[in-house]
């Protein structure tokens, strides 16, 4: 003689059909490899201008319409007198040697000048606010994938627009002026 039980477990099989398990299976998970926003150019050999190079970053960095004349007059010379770039922030004064000419590069630079903006006061709190963030994955991966960014915290702040653009944790974005 049968169960109560057993009765039901059979009425659910019916209901179900004999192959269908009971629970349904769980869907695989599908996991994306987390990437820089902004990855490493290729070596600037082509024969764009530095205009091309500044309106690409403008455009891929979404620089503010309202920030473009100040970055503008920020003078750039491309010369093989240096390795990669350098920048005299203070007289915006960038040059960067011709195999470097990209829009990362460019952003780089462009995110020292911005750094020397800030106040004294701006910057300590630039390393408040990043340690409060520095678990973040994107901050991981850039200091894994991206080393020199260790290199001080000028040369991080400088990393992180570069690298993470507008990906950047909003807690940051106040220490770029003239880039949000």
């Amino acid at each position: 003689m049968r169960t109560f039980i057993q009765a039901i477990i059979e009425f659910i099989k019916i209901i179900l059909g004999k192959d269908k398990p009971l629970v349904p299976p769980i869907p695989p998970v599908i996991v994306v490899p987390l990437t820089l926003p902004h990855p490493e150019e290729a070596s600037g050999t082509s024969a764009r201008t530095i205009e091309d190079i500044k309106l690409e970053w403008f455009v891929q960095w979404d620089v503010p319409d309202k920030y473009i004349k100040f970055w503008n007059t920020v003078k750039i010379e491309v010369t093989t007198k240096v390795s990669v770039a350098d920048t005299i922030a203070e007289t915006k004064h960038m040059r960067i040697n011709p195999q470097w000419v990209n829009q990362g590069v460019l952003a780089h630079e462009m995110a020292h000048i911005s750094y020397a903006l800030l106040t004294e006061q701006q910057k300590q709190d630039f390393i408040l606010a990043y340690d409060s963030v520095i678990g973040a994955p994107l901050l991981v991966l850039l200091r894994e994938q991206k080393p020199y960014s260790l290199t001080s915290m000028v040369e991080m702040h400088a990393e992180i627009y570069r690298y993470l653009g507008q990906s950047m944790m909003t807690e940051l974005k106040l220490f770029y002026p003239k880039l949000f």
